[in-house]
């Protein structure tokens, strides 16, 4: 009698343990932006599915070798009966014009396995040469805006340090040059005809 018990419980383990080893599956794996330019941090966003509840991404790492580019991500998943989709996001970076295949590796941390396997590629487009500058070190203030007559511009810079505050036009093109090392500049603005200006 225990030996068929002992039998019935190993079978309904393994049974247990094939489907869940089978229903852990990545749903698709999306490239954003989706046109990506040689200027652009390049993300994937991978969906998953687990049989368990919570299924948190533990850990993932990313390899890139040449037009290869490897994601392993572990999960913790929970014991709890019941489907848990994730989301997740992962920074790829900058990358050169080309083409690239992407291998994402859905494994769980205990015991170490890998449950699902997907793979997409993607091309990466040469961009147009300009990027965005992250000025955020930089602080400018100007004010008040709007006005007619006259505006205070506030730089936080170092003493003595030389600059040029520029004025453009909606158009791009240049309407006035301010050349300053001071922090605080009353600038005269009413020969300006009225519109939007850009500092």
């Amino acid at each position: 009698m225990k030996t068929h018990q002992l039998t019935l419980a190993t079978l309904l383990l393994t049974l247990f343990l094939i489907n869940n080893l089978k229903a852990q599956t990545i749903d698709s794996l999306k490239i954003i932006p989706i046109n990506p330019t040689s200027n652009d941090t390049i993300k994937v966003i991978s969906y998953t599915t687990f049989p368990y509840g919570d299924c948190n991404l533990g850990s993932s790492s990313v390899n890139i070798v040449d037009s290869i580019i490897t994601i392993y991500t572990s999960y913790n998943i929970g014991l709890y009966p019941a489907f848990c989709n994730s989301i997740d996001t992962l920074t790829i970076g900058i990358l050169n014009a080309g083409t690239y295949e992407l291998t994402c590796h859905l494994s769980d941390t205990a015991p170490p396995t890998t449950y699902d396997i997907d793979t997409i590629i993607f091309t990466v487009q040469q961009g147009s040469g300009l990027q965005l500058i992250d000025n955020s070190g930089q602080e400018i203030k100007a004010y008040p805006n709007p006005t007619t007559t006259e505006i205070y511009i506030n730089l936080k810079t170092q003493l003595n340090e030389r600059h040029d505050i520029d004025i453009y036009s909606v158009f791009g093109q240049k309407i006035k040059t301010i050349k300053t090392d001071k922090k605080k500049i009353l600038i005269d603005i009413s020969d300006l005809t009225e519109g939007v200006y850009f500092i």
